[in-house]
């Protein structure tokens, strides 16, 4: 796929400041998010997310130029949603030195961690909107490709990190190409169970940490 339409972020007209712009800026993405998702981008009209945000047209067209760029800022949101829960998940586990696990702890931390995160990126994937949207719309990806896939290389960047702790022999490269696995693998299959029935998306989701924790396992044995 070509390149050429990506953009680094969505272009409004008008940044708000006063506390009700910025109400009802967030409640036009928050509505246009629900009807990207629901009813698809060729779909949806500026003039009904107006209707639906409960605000004049003229207000909505002094925030965003057009439709497009309200799906950008849709999708903007889904992207800083995960790199916040990433951040979350993962942010206190770069600063703990300990690889075992705690007293009481059934389970290393590198593993708890794996269910920890296919759980928190399932549950965004299944309940927020702006999630929703850009996976009812993937032929607008190439909108906000460059801010997904720099994202994503801060995710490896941090998970190459914690493997270099949980197996310090494994080469430089190697660990790379580790945490590369580990990062797009859980974000295809998690896409991927989006489209499926709840309970087969339930059953792959449980398959998804059984095949992670199996894929990191011989690398973490090899380190104790």
């Amino acid at each position: 796929m070509g390149r050429s339409k990506r953009s680094k972020s969505a272009k409004v007209r008008r940044k708000p400041v006063q506390a009700r712009s910025v109400r009802r800026y967030e409640k036009i993405i928050d509505v246009a998010a629900l009807m990207f998702a629901e009813h698809g981008f060729e779909a949806t009209t500026m003039e009904g997310i107006a209707a639906v945000a409960e605000t004049s047209i003229g207000s909505l067209y002094q925030f965003f130029p057009n439709k497009r760029e309200v799906f950008r800022a849709v999708a903007e949101r889904c992207i800083e949603r995960s790199a916040q829960a990433f951040a979350e998940l993962f942010s206190e586990a770069e600063e703990d030195e300990t690889v075992d696990p705690p007293a009481g702890a059934d389970e290393p931390q590198w593993a708890r961690m794996i269910d920890d995160a296919v759980e928190v990126f399932s549950r965004l994937h299944g309940q927020e909107p702006s999630f929703q949207a850009v996976l009812a719309n993937v032929q607008l990806y190439e909108d906000y490709a460059e801010a997904d896939e720099a994202m994503l290389r801060s995710f490896v960047g941090v998970i190459e990190g914690l493997i270099e702790r949980w197996a310090p022999a494994l080469p430089r490269p190697r660990r790379h190409v580790v945490a590369i696995m580990l990062v797009q693998t859980t974000t295809m299959i998690l896409v991927a169970s989006t489209r499926e029935t709840p309970e087969i998306a339930r059953d792959m989701l449980l398959e998804l940490r059984v095949m992670l924790r199996r894929y990191l396992a011989p690398y973490v044995r090899e380190a104790m």
